[in-house]
């Protein structure tokens, strides 16, 4: 039982598989190779040594046509030849030798010698050939055949072991070079499983596997930020919405101590509101949303529009420029909320403009307020941090809200000193994308 487990691990894993491959690759080109050694270097070898015998034999053959048969029996005794009742045992069968050298040796010399001419194998370790001349003639001579053999040399005996044991070494080594990786890969996916964020993985072995290395580091890394914006935002939930909500229980406990509480619970329920309407946004998924060609104008035109019916003036100023697609909700919500800070924090001085940079379109909203000093600048766009003009005033989720939905485009946020001291916020959107 454990053998057939061990057996059913073994073909299913890499190097099972691997063996499983190479090894009847690697026994075809060794057939394949046999075969060629045999049919281009053995057999014209064997060719050669039968046309070598026969015409030795034609040539004595000749020689005793001229000799009378006293002269030839003397000659056959001088070249040891024997009677036919000499004949040895293994030799008087008229039988084809064993093994496919001897084989094809004894057949090639067969159809090359003259007719007349008989052949015998002789069995055993002797390995002779014996040839009777003439029917008439009843001696025999012999010839050794030593030099033909069946058997695969030493040589190649250790070349057919190195041949074999090739494919399992280099299953070995290919198993090793993808099962290290992989093993980290496994591991660190493991420690994922557990709740905690592995190191990074080295990209190691082939391009291939190292490409998914770091695909695999990617996204542990894009989960670890996910996780750790999670958790930051849980916390802001609890740390905005307790002040507005502590106050909201004040006023349902005491309305006697606020001289308009229904007003001030409206107050802080449209405080809670806002600060769990930009979490929302901050939360929401914008890739679902269908882009469609569009003109960037008459959005920035609508929505100072919808400003000055609150009483909120932007001054305007808009340059020319092509339809492109975007999405229109999430491009809206951006410049929402851009306008938004603009009137919350600049309060005076506010400013929006349209312009055309390379490939970019670029929407601007400046103010004229106090400003942010520029070493706060990196740091105004991560979520949740608050400048000093910012604390008490907003989740903090505002300009990361409007830079990840320029991402989504292709393109960036960017900001800058507005001309008049303030800042100004400019998201770039690509025209070709």
């Amino acid at each position: 039982m454990p053998g057939s487990v061990f057996n059913k691990r073994l073909f299913r894993s890499l190097l099972g598989r691997n063996l499983a491959l190479l090894i009847p690759m690697v026994l075809l080109c060794f057939a394949s190779a046999w075969f060629v050694w045999i049919r281009l270097v053995q057999f014209p070898r064997v060719d050669d040594a039968a046309a070598l015998v026969s015409q030795q034999i034609s040539m004595i053959n000749q020689l005793f046509a001229t000799l009378t048969p006293e002269e030839r029996r003397q000659q056959l005794i001088n070249m040891h030849g024997i009677p036919d009742s000499e004949l040895p045992t293994a030799a008087r069968h008229d039988s084809l030798p064993e093994g496919m050298m001897l084989h094809h040796f004894f057949a090639q010399l067969s159809r090359q010698l003259p007719p007349g001419v008989t052949l015998h194998w002789e069995y055993g370790e002797q390995r002779r050939l014996w040839v009777r001349l003439r029917k008439d003639d009843g001696w025999w001579i012999a010839f050794s055949a030593q030099h033909i053999s069946n058997q695969m040399p030493a040589a190649g005996v250790l070349v057919a072991f190195i041949i074999m044991l090739f494919p399992v070494l280099c299953a070995a080594w290919i198993h090793w070079r993808l099962s290290r990786p992989l093993n980290q890969l496994a591991a660190a996916a493991r420690t994922v499983a557990t709740g905690e964020w592995p190191a990074p993985v080295p990209p190691q072995g082939p391009e291939e596997l190292a490409t998914v290395t770091r695909a695999f580091n990617h996204m542990v890394s894009t989960l670890a930020r996910s996780d750790a914006a999670r958790e930051e935002m849980l916390a802001g939930i609890s740390h905005d919405i307790r002040t507005p909500l502590t106050k909201l229980r004040m006023v349902v406990a005491e309305p006697a101590l606020f001289q308009s509480g229904q007003k001030d619970a409206e107050r802080y329920i449209a405080a809670i509101d806002a600060i769990l309407g930009q979490f929302i946004d901050f939360a929401r998924k914008e890739d679902n949303e269908v882009a469609q060609p569009g003109n960037l104008n008459h959005l920035v035109e609508a929505l100072v529009a919808d400003y000055a019916g609150l009483g909120v003036d932007f001054t305007v100023q808009l340059a020319e420029l092509p339809e492109f697609t975007w999405r229109p909700v999430s491009v809206q919500r951006a410049l929402m909320n851009l306008m938004q800070n603009a009137v919350k924090y600049g309060q005076t001085g506010l400013h929006v403009s349209t312009r055309l940079e390379g490939p970019m379109a670029v929407v601007e909203v400046a103010d004229s307020g106090p400003g942010i000093p520029p070493e706060q600048w990196p740091d105004i766009v991560r979520p949740f941090y608050r400048g000093k003009a910012r604390q008490d005033k907003g989740a903090g989720l505002g300009l990361s809200i409007v830079e990840r939905i320029a991402r989504q485009h292709g393109g960036q946020l960017r900001l800058s000193a507005s001309a008049t001291g303030g800042l100004a916020v400019a998201v770039l959107l690509p025209l070709n994308r």
